[in-house]
């Protein structure tokens, strides 16, 4: 008969043993690819959908001459395609969700560990004007460092914490599941991302279970509608807009910054709530900064592509449940297509396909010009465009 202290022990020392093997278990498979790079062979099947987590890997593993920065409209729209870049090595770093609050210490952290050349990053009214800090659940602002040693130990403790979770152990147990069935943790033989950049397969997906093209564009108009646009927040991103700019000017990177092209129907919202004259100003206080460290020999741009050019103003016409439009998944979320425009643009200037409207370089000699063009390309849609505006506007009230 055992004593109640040795039971105790023994009870203890099981838990114990219990413990470190669920931990080494779901640290060993690293279903969610947390520090195994996406693609990477393994006995294990892991996720291919990059994570936050899976993208501070890859940055802090690999020496990298171009990222690509921003939210998901990056994530899901830049080709990671070093012929577009000037035939360097590219990753998109973009993540679902990233607030433009948290791109600050995302970009400082990714350039100080992955050393590029270049850096593209992607912005847009809608999140600058943001009150929210924080849009992804994943982050974590204490593993965003600027040197290895100090990333990597507070990488290993968030992962040894996220290994006894019940949300690691599901994904052990689906892992397995999956080698056992000879099947891939997608239940897809096609990657969800390719070099950080979401794939179609992917968006397809996400787009089906929204309830098809025509329904998910129909979802964001009606969200965008929704939307306070609160300016509370405002001067305190302008502060942070400098803050990555300064870091970028110092540390020597060549950036370029590029404001989203979404569907002009998701841009003319803004028209309709009377803040067009907010997002004039924020596109001259964007250039004023970036004025400044141009004029201190620093190599850094914005070029619009918002607005209502050729490619924003696609005609929905032809969307249904069952398609898709050319350029866009949704009316926030553009293709590889006219990803594979802006990077032409950005890095090339002249290139035939390119839609001369497509694309405006903002300097402080010329906003003014370049503001007054796009107030007439406005007028010339909503004039051209009255029936789409009347049935986006129906969406915003339908249940």
């Amino acid at each position: 008969m055992i004593t109640s202290k040795q039971f105790i022990y023994r009870f203890s020392f099981i838990n114990l043993l219990l413990i470190l093997s669920i931990i080494t278990l779901n640290f060993g498979i690293d279903a969610k690819a947390f520090h195994h790079d996406l693609g990477e062979k393994g006995f294990f099947p892991r996720t291919t959908e990059n994570s936050f987590l899976s993208k501070l890997h890859y940055l802090s593993s690999n020496k990298i001459d171009t990222i690509y920065f921003g939210s998901s409209r990056t994530e899901v729209g830049l080709p990671p395609n070093p012929s577009l870049v000037g035939g360097r090595t590219v990753y998109n770093a973009a993540v679902t969700g990233m607030g433009f609050w948290q791109l600050v210490p995302f970009i400082k952290h990714g350039v100080s560990l992955a050393t590029p050349k270049q850096v593209v990053i992607g912005i847009d009214f809608f999140s600058f004007t943001s009150s929210e800090k924080e849009g992804n659940t994943d982050f974590d602002a204490s593993l965003l460092t600027a040197d290895y040693m100090s990333y990597s130990i507070n990488k290993n403790i968030t992962e040894l914490k996220k290994a006894l979770s019940f949300y690691s152990i599901g994904n052990s147990i689906q892992s397995l599941t999956s080698l056992f069935q000879g099947k891939s943790y997608d239940d897809t033989s096609e990657a969800f991302s390719f070099l950080g950049q979401r794939t179609p397969t992917k968006m397809h997906l996400m787009i089906e279970a929204q309830g098809k093209g025509s329904k998910a564009f129909h979802k964001t108009i009606k969200d965008i509608y929704k939307n306070s646009f609160s300016d509370t927040k405002e001067n305190e991103s302008f502060q942070k807009f400098d803050q990555i700019a300064k870091f970028l000017c110092e540390n020597k990177i060549s950036t370029k910054f590029y404001i989203h092209p979404v569907h002009a129907l998701m841009t003319d919202i803004l028209r309709q709530k009377s803040l067009w004259i907010r997002v004039e100003n924020w596109k001259t206080e964007l250039t004023r900064i970036a004025s400044n460290y141009q004029n201190r020999q620093c190599d850094i741009n914005i070029v619009d592509f918002s607005g209502y050019n050729s490619v924003t103003t696609e005609s929905i016409a032809d969307l249904s449940q069952s398609k898709t439009l050319n350029y866009y998944w949704e009316a926030s979320h553009y293709k590889s297509a006219v990803g594979e425009l802006i990077l032409k643009r950005l890095f090339h200037e002249q290139h035939d396909d390119i839609p001369q409207d497509f694309g405006y370089e903002l300097h402080q000699d010329t906003i003014t010009s370049v503001l007054a063009q796009i107030r007439k390309e406005q007028s010339q849609y909503t004039t051209h465009h009255s029936e789409e505006i009347r049935l986006a506007q129906t969406w915003s009230t339908q249940h």
